[in-house]
């Protein structure tokens, strides 16, 4: 009988950090107030646009009047907590992801 094979992610390195320039685009139109941070230069985009698929967006979610921004979904390479205004209009966050 041969042992199953199970992917374990525990150890995954994580790599190191690049800080990369990203927009944030806030739905107007939107009743929850729904916005995304996205980066032009990510290292998957080349491949979700020959897949003819749209920029996954490194952090989105809603804005509230109780709570502020309210984070729903992030890319698993997206450093959490790393996003920071340099200047009055740069948005920079940190990415795991090799490029």
């Amino acid at each position: 009988m041969k042992p199953e094979l199970k992917a374990d992610n525990s150890q995954r390195p994580t790599g190191v950090a690049v800080q990369r320039v990203v927009s944030l685009r806030a739905d107007k139109g939107s009743c929850v107030g729904a916005w995304e941070i996205t980066c032009e230069q990510c290292p998957l985009l080349p491949h979700l646009k020959a897949l003819d698929m749209k920029a996954k967006p490194c952090v989105a979610g809603i804005q509230t009047n109780v709570q502020g921004a309210v984070p729903l979904s992030q890319c698993e390479h997206y450093e959490k907590d790393s996003i920071k205004s340099e200047g009055k209009k740069v948005l920079t966050l940190k990415c795991t992801k090799a490029g």
